[in-house]
């Protein structure tokens, strides 16, 4: 394929007019800065102050070996993926045009005309090599499991093989595609076709915009990456106006509060509450219902996560579902547990009847603020139908061996689910989240029948509230601050962690 005219026009006039970059610093005075291209030229990197965004340089760049959310939300602007997850968390064609299944087979055809960054064809190839190098890696290997293998079928053509029956499966193609031979170990970063291309000499490190991608550029929008070590807080870099935006995925266990504009960006964390089937009276699947109707969930959006969750009674993220099951009312758990026969309190005011006392033990990991904070809300919450909580903090590995032992009625969990919403691991007999789960649930027959499209997703869930084999709280987001600066509406979109989807149209006046 020819080189397109334009593309090579803009290679020309970057090279002969430019040789250095113009960096702000902090205090507002200008120096030049020489910027290493790719192969090894001087290039124009725009205006470098234009907008910043932290970089970690002690992780790598390579999609392939990265391991930190930092680098991870980089991603999508350097490199194109088959598909990418809109807010409703269906898949969109991107390198794809479409996709035909037979069975465990799936057929992808993919567009003819992209460019890597050097002017060359992405092509079946390049998906093939990508592919089996995220199935390694630490970000991507999970979502890809359900795939058996890919082979290319002519230039344009991929075909992928299922190990078995999976949910949605194009919503976990959503993989990084590099150039083929160019991601082969962490020291390298790989040739994409995205928006923007990575150079660093001497200390600078930007992402300059790719003259050869489909979409027009901004050659005066590049992006300058400020390092930012692991142990420092870049919500901190913001405030003190080392950098214009950041992501903040919110592991720590409290949201920061920052001087600065915030958006949520979606994470697909399912919060929830385990139950131990072992637990006498939570035995009951009725009184399990009940209890999770007692539970305030806007109060947790609200109070626990600030806004950055979205309440749940399902274990569907509810920016997917066209129906709902929620409900907020303590009054419709109360009338349930009496229609059960719990009428009756103890002298501390805590309802009896039916199984039992409705007394329960809730462990959590002391270490994370949300979790520590979550249990109290759900306590609180329980509390005002009669429902005693009684919790224990542990650390994390204590908090494990609990869990192994079943030596709780509840435990607060959290998972950040696969884009197609997969739920296995619930499920399975040997499930890594299959605690407490009892081995004869008939949600586990159910979400089979789900997953082989037995059932809808809305049955599905149905008889998942009917059984409450565990409770649903909240699916919880992350946050992406910015400069109040920035001249143009920020959007996060979909799912793949594409906090920076606009960044191309921000405006940041110093």
């Amino acid at each position: 394929m020819k080189k397109p005219i334009r593309a090579l026009a803009l290679i020309l006039i970057i090279t002969l007019m430019f040789s250095s970059c113009s960096k702000r610093d902090t205090d507002g005075t200008e120096t030049t800065v020489p910027v290493q291209g790719e192969e090894g030229n001087y290039v124009s990197s725009g205006e470098l102050g234009r907008v910043r965004l932290p970089v970690s340089v002690e992780d790598s760049l390579n999609p392939f070996f990265l391991k930190g959310s930092r680098n991870l939300s980089l991603v999508p602007l350097m490199f194109d993926s088959l598909y990418i997850i809109d807010d409703k968390y269906l898949p969109v064609p991107s390198v794809a045009i479409q996709a035909q299944q037979d069975g465990l087979s799936i057929i992808v055809n993919i567009k003819d005309g992209i460019l890597f960054s050097d002017g060359s064809s992405l092509t079946s190839a390049d998906v093939v090599y990508s592919f089996y190098q995220a199935k390694l890696s630490p970000s991507y290997k999970s979502q890809l499991a359900a795939f058996a293998s890919v082979q290319a079928n002519g230039e344009y053509e991929v075909v992928f093989t299922l190990s078995a029956p999976t949910l949605s499966p194009l919503s976990l193609l959503d993989f990084p595609i590099a150039k083929l031979d160019t991601a082969d170990n962490s020291e390298q970063v790989p040739k994409g076709s995205g928006r923007y291309i990575y150079k660093a000499a001497e200390g600078v490190h930007i992402l300059e915009p790719n003259p050869y991608h489909r979409e027009q550029n901004d050659l005066l929008r590049s992006i300058r990456l400020i390092a930012i070590g692991e142990t420092v807080s870049p919500v901190f870099s913001l405030e003190t106006g080392e950098i214009d935006a950041c992501f903040d995925d919110l592991s720590s266990g409290s949201v920061r509060r920052a001087d600065a504009a915030q958006t949520s960006a979606a994470l697909n964390n399912l919060v929830y509450i385990g139950i131990n089937s072992n637990s006498y009276v939570l035995a009951d699947r009725a009184v399990r219902k009940a209890v999770s109707a007692c539970i305030m969930r806007s109060d947790i959006s609200t109070r626990v996560y600030s806004g950055n969750a979205l309440p749940t009674t399902v274990p569907v993220n509810p920016a997917k579902t066209s129906y709902s099951f929620f409900t907020d009312s303590t009054e419709d758990g109360i009338q349930a547990l009496e229609s059960l026969g719990y009428t009756q309190f103890t002298s501390s005011g805590v309802r009896k009847g039916g199984r039992g006392v409705l007394s329960f033990t809730l462990i959590c990991p002391s270490e994370n603020q949300f979790k520590t904070e979550l249990s109290k809300s759900v306590a609180n919450s329980l509390k005002q139908a009669g429902i005693k909580i009684n919790i224990r903090e542990m650390p994390t590995a204590q908090y494990k061996e609990a869990l192994t032992a079943g030596s709780y009625d509840m435990y607060i969990g959290e998972v950040r689910l696969l884009n197609n919403m997969d739920l296995s691991e619930f499920f399975k007999p040997d499930g890594a989240l299959s605690f407490g789960i009892a081995a004869d649930s008939p949600v586990r027959q159910a979400y089979e029948d789900y997953v082989n499209s037995t059932i809808s997703e809305g049955v599905f869930c149905q008889q998942f509230v009917d059984e409450s084999p565990f409770i649903p709280l909240v699916f919880r987001k992350g946050v992406l601050y910015f400069t109040r600066k920035v001249e143009k509406e920020v959007m996060p979109i979909g799912a793949g962690l594409n906090a920076y989807a606009n960044i191309h149209e921000w405006n940041v006046d110093s």
